[in-house]
């Protein structure tokens, strides 16, 4: 008996001539990791909306094709502890109303459009074979620029007009490459995510020869993401390999022998004291005791905004206006936690780290039940794509999991964009058995 692995027929959601939601949305993946150029960009202010305004026109483009369409009853399990936590959050803007709960509101939310977007517009095989592409030509040309910074230097790159501290940035005097992104940690994290889900795909199909490129690639990948040196990329990799290798690609378990070999080129380069280096774990480890201590007296948290991305966006502006969000002596008041959870319970409380905690893992299980599904479903029409997309979805959502460890991760452009997009991407794989 023949499957389907798409929701509906393939054509029927969203099949409407014109401009499709899906095609804004694979636009957005192709031009999100260049983001970063922007900043030595001649370019108004305003041009640094484009991806939100290209979020909202995918999602009005959905609104504006929704009458007529039979609605899906397939609700993720996710969706119920998604939905809960951004009504929490709202609770908590309402609670501490200001700006700066209301970029924090946005800065938190503003991508959930996308896998909204994907639910009614769901991606057809060809739109999901489209994604992959994209991801690993932007994961190689990405990797190979940061590379390269290691030749240009840091002078080089500041004559280009980054400025230092932001974005060029030093561990132990040895430059951590950014690439095209604003930051190191985007660009690793990114990186993460492209050989997580491009690998499985090729080992799908290693007679394609956009596979086997991929899979030549991946020694530059491996490079380049090591140039960033951001060690939560580290470690979700290898939270996201051993997935990989223990569900179904073995082949994955031959590689371990080039665990010693990374190892020794990062100590030969200078750049293994900074990766290896255990104070600066240390120094985050005793900030969250101290700060997840001091929340006894806030049960409902302080209020989305008041640390992370947002808080810092204000102290920055602030510091050039003379704001009161800095201290006398120029330092910034509000702590930064460096650890998603960590932020999450300052902000939201327990109630929010629970909310949070019930998406992720409802998103993982769910997504491994989908790829098992494909996996044994045998289908004689089965697309190879989307049996290893399927399976590095999974890889994916389980990799930033341990990643927000040591990265506020769902506020880093363009991997919190990567990531719900991926979570709504999974809505369209299964089998009919599933």
């Amino acid at each position: 008996m023949g499957h389907s692995f798409a929701p509906c027929a393939e054509g029927e959601v969203g099949a409407r001539p014109g401009l499709r939601p899906q095609s804004v949305l694979l636009v957005l993946v192709a031009l999100a990791p260049y983001d970063g150029l922007l900043l030595i960009a001649d370019l108004p202010r305003l041009a640094d909306a484009w991806k939100e305004a290209l979020v909202a026109f995918a999602f009005g483009l959905t609104v504006l094709d929704s009458p007529g369409r039979r609605p899906r009853t397939d609700r993720p399990p996710w969706a119920v502890p998604l939905a809960l936590l951004v009504l929490w959050s709202v609770g908590s803007v309402a609670i501490h109303p200001s700006l700066q709960s209301l970029l924090g509101f946005k800065i938190s939310y503003t991508f959930l459009l996308i896998p909204l977007s994907l639910y009614a517009n769901p991606f057809d095989a060809r739109d999901r074979d489209r994604l992959v592409s994209l991801l690993m030509i932007n994961g190689v040309v990405t990797s190979v620029i940061g590379i390269a910074q290691q030749f240009v230097g840091h002078e080089a790159l500041a004559e280009m007009g980054y400025p230092y501290n932001e974005v060029i940035r030093f561990s132990n005097d040895y430059l951590r490459s950014f690439s095209t992104f604003n930051q190191p940690f985007p660009f690793a994290f990114f990186v993460m995510i492209v050989v997580l889900v491009g690998l499985p795909v090729a080992l799908e199909d290693r007679g394609r020869r956009r596979n086997r490129l991929f899979l030549l690639a991946l020694p530059i990948l491996a490079v380049g993401m090591s140039t960033a040196i951001v060690r939560g990329a580290f470690l979700g990799l290898l939270i996201g390999l051993v997935y990989l290798g223990m569900v179904r690609y073995r082949v994955l378990g031959h590689g371990l022998f080039a665990v010693p070999v990374i190892v020794v080129v990062l100590v030969a380069t200078g750049a293994g004291g900074a990766v290896f280096s255990a104070s600066s774990l240390q120094e985050r480890v005793s900030g969250w005791v101290t700060e997840v201590g001091d929340q006894g007296v806030h049960p409902v948290g302080e209020g989305i905004g008041s640390t992370g991305a947002a808080a810092e966006l204000l102290e920055t502006n602030a510091s050039g206006g003379g704001g009161s969000l800095l201290s006398s002596n120029g330092e910034a008041q509000r702590y930064q936690a460096d650890n998603q959870y960590v932020k999450t319970w300052i902000e939201l409380g327990p109630i929010g780290l629970w909310l949070l905690l019930w998406v992720l893992g409802a998103a993982a299980v769910d997504g491994h039940r989908r790829a098992r599904a494909l996996a044994i479903s045998n289908e004689p029409f089965a697309v190879s794509t989307d049996t290893g997309l399927a399976h590095g979805i999974v890889a994916a959502t389980l990799a930033p999991i341990g990643a927000a460890t040591v990265a506020t991760y769902w506020e880093i452009f363009p991997v919190d964009l990567v990531f719900w997009l991926l979570l709504g991407v999974s809505t369209s794989l299964r089998s009919r058995s599933f």
